[in-house]
């Protein structure tokens, strides 16, 4: 479990990171805050998934006898997508649907990559 550990350690960082150059760039470039707004909620709401994934991966791996393990928590994650897709309906003047998705799946990705690279 070390190893899942120290890769989740390390996607919060660059994840921590990404929101920080985002920030830099909304306030850069305000003529595409709409975008910047979107990839901020979309950080966020991927980062909330990869802590409930993670938190569901732990509880499997301290597995004590004659206790089943009950899930990766994919209902959680597809309802905190859904509601980040959601709130970009409901407030089209403040997110754009583009920039939440690419954040959502930027962080998804980037666990995915560390999580292999620790396991090599």
């Amino acid at each position: 479990m070390e190893p899942i550990a120290n890769a989740v350690r390390k996607t919060f960082r660059y994840a921590f990171y990404g929101l920080a150059i985002v920030l830099i760039l909304l306030a850069l470039l305000p003529a595409y805050a709409l975008f910047w707004q979107g990839m901020l909620l979309g950080i966020a709401a991927g980062m909330v998934n990869t802590l409930v994934l993670f938190n569901k991966v732990w509880r499997v791996g301290q597995v004590t006898e004659g206790v089943r393990p009950r899930g990766t928590g994919t209902i959680q994650r597809f309802l905190v997508a859904g509601l980040a897709a959601y709130l970009t309906v409901l407030f089209p003047h403040l997110f754009q649907l583009s920039g939440v998705l690419i954040g959502l799946f930027l962080v998804h990705g980037l666990s995915s990559l560390l999580v292999y690279r620790s396991l090599l």
